[in-house]
């Protein structure tokens, strides 16, 4: 999950694009979510703009007072 980035998710189909390299396997695919988990991600995505503005890259963004808007690890 932390080595999601913003461009991996299509909203518009509800798709999430894996990158080969951040599987296990080494192989790209891509995964469907519902309608709960899409209403949940434009969720964080509006809380993510208004706490750190806007940010391209690692989807999930450190909140500590240390690294304040660095991506997870």
């Amino acid at each position: 999950m932390v080595q999601l980035d913003v461009g991996d998710f299509e909203p518009a189909y509800s798709l999430i694009h894996l990158r080969a390299e951040t599987t296990k396997s080494k192989r790209s695919r891509e995964v469907a979510y519902g309608q709960a988990s899409s209403r949940l991600f434009a969720d964080y995505l509006a809380y993510r703009r208004q706490r750190f503005g806007r940010l391209d890259g690692a989807l999930l963004r450190s909140e500590s007072k240390r690294n304040v808007g660095a991506p997870l690890g």
